[in-house]
């Protein structure tokens, strides 16, 4: 008898850790469907949020648009005054809608927030333009405002930008090639680079040092070694035609003993060469926002060494040739300093 109720207690309890299993073995499924649609939910959620936000940008885009009256902004560079260091900028504008009787006037603030008002004539229609000097090294914003009987109104929604002084920040100097090689018994450094100095004496090099650094050095800044080599620069319009055409190719110029060649084992850095033109333009292009249109004033250098391990034993070259850097840093008569990597 008590074996019949140890029996029917065992099934139970057997039944009740079944039931048990069978209720989490549920439960743990609607967990999981349950968390599958809250992430689902989420999923839609942020969808909707990104289209609502591509929403609001389209009708802001929209606004602006609507709210901006210039059609048409756009300007080119006619001619730099070298005495006075200033370039001459032709600017148009076209308008989408006018006041009858209005006249309309460009705004223009320099980076000390100095104000000035140029008179935009009439061309055709709603087309304006007008030519105006600013100074090369300074960068300008421009709105254009309507003079309706002393009621002015800015017909932009955003000011544009005519920014001269970084424009020519930028293309006062440019890298076109910096090449390094190392073979077993020396290192060599092949540096091209173009100055554009407008013609201008106080924008000309002062000085070039040439610098090699060893990054894994505790010197001062990692420096081991630097030179003045302003009387090593070559300058490529000096070159024959036949060294010319070597430069090009990447070859050196420079003497080096015999044997001292780089063949395949050298590691090159090189950035592309541009061909040079040296032709001055002439006029107006207003497809070129650059005021550095005119490259009768440029100058390509070119700069090579080779350093024989055995001639600079203190600078540990061969042993530290990976973690050698050689630059070039230059000094102009206006002050500027500029680095060539």
């Amino acid at each position: 008898m008590n074996e019949n109720k140890d029996s029917r207690y065992n099934l139970v309890v057997v039944l009740l850790i079944i039931s048990i299993f069978a209720n989490l073995w549920f439960n743990s499924g609607q967990t999981r469907e349950l968390k599958n649609q809250i992430q689902n939910l989420n999923s839609k959620i942020n969808s909707l949020s990104n289209q609502l936000a591509n929403i609001d940008y389209e009708i802001e885009a929209a606004q602006d648009q609507a709210n901006n009256l210039v059609n048409f902004f756009d300007y080119g560079f006619a001619s730099i005054n070298m005495d006075e260091k200033s370039v001459s900028v032709e600017v148009k504008a076209d308008l989408k809608e006018t006041q009858p009787g209005s006249e309309i006037y460009l705004s223009i603030s320099d980076e000390a927030d100095n104000i000035t008002r140029y008179r935009l004539d009439p061309v055709e229609g709603l087309s304006y333009r007008t030519e105006l000097d600013l100074g090369i090294f300074s960068n300008y914003a421009v709105n254009v405002i309507e003079d309706y009987n002393g009621s002015l109104r800015q017909l932009n929604t955003d000011s544009y930008m005519i920014s001269l002084g970084e424009q020519f920040e930028f293309s006062r100097l440019s890298q076109r090639r910096n090449e390094t090689g190392t073979n077993s018994k020396s290192i060599y450094f092949n540096i091209h680079f173009e100055v554009n100095a407008l013609g201008l004496d106080e924008l000309e090099m002062a000085s070039a040092t040439f610098v090699l650094e060893d990054r894994q050095s505790r010197a001062t800044e990692g420096i081991i070694f630097q030179e003045d080599i302003i009387d090593q620069l070559m300058l490529y319009d000096d070159l024959t035609d036949e060294d010319k055409t070597k430069v090009m190719a990447g070859e050196l110029l420079i003497d080096r003993p015999r044997g001292f060649g780089f063949g395949t084992s050298a590691v090159a850095e090189e950035l592309a060469v541009e061909e040079m033109v040296m032709e001055k333009q002439e006029g107006l292009d207003k497809s070129l926002y650059s005021l550095l249109v005119d490259t009768s004033e440029t100058k390509y250098y070119i700069f090579q060494k080779v350093f024989i391990y055995d001639e600079y034993p203190n600078l540990n070259l061969k042993e530290g040739a990976e973690s050698i850097h050689g630059y070039i840093q230059l000094e102009f008569k206006d002050g500027a300093e500029l680095r060539l990597y």
